[in-house]
């Protein structure tokens, strides 16, 4: 476990006379598996994990590491018990929900948002940022 401080711009409003403001946010993050190779991916290319006793997905995608909530935001369908589709969204089996793993939007219009997390690849491991 390791945190940082990351920065993060906000250009203000005309109220604000054109301001920017810098804000940290303070985040830690948390070892899921000492190597790639411990993330264990389930056929449908969905791996579970566990942060501070909550369970959560890991998916790859374009060569790239995802983490999002393990039940869905619309009804608690398993997320991993479903998908990821050829444009990168998770579909609950439950009701056919989808959802962006890049940015958590529900892509079928029902308004929900999917909760996820950074990834971070390092040498001493894989780790998910909360």
């Amino acid at each position: 476990m390791f945190r940082f401080c990351a920065d993060l711009e906000f250009a203000a409003d005309s109220r604000h006379h054109g301001s920017i403001f810098k804000f940290c946010k303070l985040t830690t993050a948390y070892r899921i598996a000492d190597s790639l190779e411990g993330l264990l991916f389930q056929a449908n290319g969905i791996a579970v994990t566990e942060v501070l006793g909550k369970k959560i997905c890991v998916a790859r995608y374009n060569g790239l590491l995802y983490a999002f909530s393990y039940s869905c935001p619309h009804a608690g369908g398993l997320l991993a018990d479903g998908c990821i589709d050829a444009l990168g969204r998770v579909v609950c089996p439950l009701h056919g929900y989808k959802f962006d793993i890049r940015n958590g939007m529900n892509v079928t219009g029902e308004g929900y948002y999917l909760k996820r997390w950074p990834v971070i690849v390092r040498e001493e491991g894989v780790f998910v940022e909360m």
